[in-house]
């Protein structure tokens, strides 16, 4: 059999877990590993494929626009303004704004007239330095989904089309090109899960206390570790390996720059019961989660409900087990009253490859149909 055939199409158990053996599944073992020609193939096809995205947010978007107020806070931090005038949480989420300062302009053996370099929109110049963050982020975050799903056994042309499906999707098309903490979010939630799938444990730690001060959304790694296959001491070595990182956080945030300066996102008893009571009540947040969350996936959340019904009684198998990550990434901005769109995409890691299996099945179908 092919691999691109690799799952079978005469039964559901065939289709899930294909010619590789229960016990890789039930231990979480990787797939063969992946060659460096076909990662690198991958990472420029999936640059390809984010740079009209990018392109546009750098010349189209309006830094100016309330629709991304956040982004103000951002280039506070790229410009240095004191810690005290940025708001939380954006104060802690400084790994992008400082690499993005490292970004050049241009290179400086690049002779430009200077009518021409005065001429140059500063906006479009701090857009640039952030889209090329945010450009290299998606596309390292778009590759390793590729490496999930491959690990997760899924064909090379299937784990392409996550990459793509990843890559088209309204949360990562809208920040590209503008200044935002959420492709670096991506990235290292993606790296942490394959790094705990693999028991990576050096990259498991240096993307965690990293990533942490990208956006403290990293910390969803957490509930992965217990989520994804492994003995009870290497999820315990794994926890105690992304603990430097949240200390860290919560050293920066509550001991070295505490502020009551913007959202009141303390995380007190008081303030998650009340959004919990909110949630819980029909109001005008309901039909913004209808909204938010088509924004967030559209048709793949279906996709994946059927993919999740396809592989639900495969119990031991990585993707099942880690498909409980959704409703933790679902609950987590009702619970904190935040962004319910932004978060809910979070669940990407799950949702895209749960979607292949339908789309599978649909396809495999309609093939055998004609």
């Amino acid at each position: 059999m092919s691999e691109e055939n690799k799952f079978g199409e005469d039964s559901t158990r065939a289709d899930v877990r294909g010619e590789q053996s229960v016990d890789a599944w039930a231990e979480g073992r990787p797939g063969r590993p992946l060659s460096f020609k076909i990662l690198l193939l991958t990472f420029l096809l999936c640059l390809t494929a984010n740079l009209p995205s990018t392109y546009m947010g750098i010349q189209k978007h309006d830094l100016s626009d309330p629709a991304i107020s956040d982004v103000v806070e951002y280039i506070k931090i790229f410009r240095g303004v004191a810690f005290s005038e940025v708001p939380k949480p954006f104060r802690y989420r400084v790994l992008t704004p400082y690499l993005a300062r490292l970004v050049p302009f241009r290179p400086e053996f690049v002779a430009v007239p200077s009518a021409s370099r005065s001429s140059v929109d500063p906006d479009k110049i701090l857009k640039f330095k952030f889209g090329v963050v945010n450009w290299l982020g998606l596309a390292a975050t778009s590759t390793l989904l590729f490496v999930f799903c491959r690990y997760m056994y899924f064909s090379s042309s299937e784990s392409l089309l996550a990459s793509f499906i990843f890559l088209t999707s309204f949360y990562v098309v809208w920040p590209s090109g503008i200044p935002s903490a959420d492709p670096l979010a991506f990235l290292f939630l993606m790296l942490g899960i394959v790094a705990t799938f693999n028991n990576w444990y050096f990259t498991l730690f240096i993307s965690f206390t990293i990533g942490m001060f990208a956006k403290e959304t990293t910390a969803l790694v957490i509930p992965a570790i217990f989520l994804l296959p492994g003995t009870v001491k290497s999820k315990f070595i794994k926890l105690g390996l992304c603990l430097p990182g949240l200390v860290g956080y919560m050293i920066f945030r509550w001991l070295i720059s505490p502020t009551n300066l913007g959202q009141d996102t303390n995380y007190s008893v008081s303030s998650i019961t009340e959004n919990l009571e909110a949630a819980l009540i029909p109001s005008e947040l309901w039909l913004r989660g209808v909204v938010e969350g088509g924004f967030a996936f559209g048709i793949v959340w279906f996709l994946a409900l059927h993919g999740w019904l396809l592989i639900r009684r495969e119990k031991t198998a990585p993707l099942y087990r880690l498909s409980f990550l959704i409703p933790v990434v679902i609950a987590t901005p009702l619970v904190l009253g935040t962004n319910l769109g932004r978060i809910w995409f979070l669940a990407f890691p799950v949702i895209i490859p749960l979607s292949l299996l339908s789309l599978r099945q649909i396809l495999n179908n309609r093939n055998q149909l004609h």
